[in-house]
């Protein structure tokens, strides 16, 4: 499965996660136009796509099952690797500069 049929079967996950990550606010009813940018954006904001074993301990016995490891802004998602499901999501911490001043 190929990672653009991976974000749009799981259109509304990846969207709703990537609204928070970029504080946006965009709705599907917004036009077609705003739709494509929307999505270039999303596409834009993928920062790494690579095969994982994802170790699946709520099977009733724990194995490794073949993944697509996606970060797109700050989340990082787990995709089963032949069915596209999402296994698994988490959040990436961006560290942020703060900048000290001395008295």
């Amino acid at each position: 499965m190929y990672v653009e049929s991976l974000i749009n079967e799981n259109f509304a996950v990846v969207s709703k996660n990537f609204n928070e990550d970029m504080d946006l606010d965009f709705r599907d009813e917004d036009g077609n136009w705003q739709m494509t940018t929307y999505v270039l954006s999303i596409m834009q904001n993928l920062k790494n796509v690579e095969l994982y074993y994802y170790l699946d301990s709520e099977l009733d016995a724990e194995r490794l099952v073949p993944a697509w490891r996606v970060e797109i802004a700050d989340t990082l998602y787990y995709f089963h690797l032949y069915t596209g499901d999402v296994l698994y999501l988490e959040k990436t911490i961006t560290p942020k500069l703060v900048e000290v001043s001395r008295r």
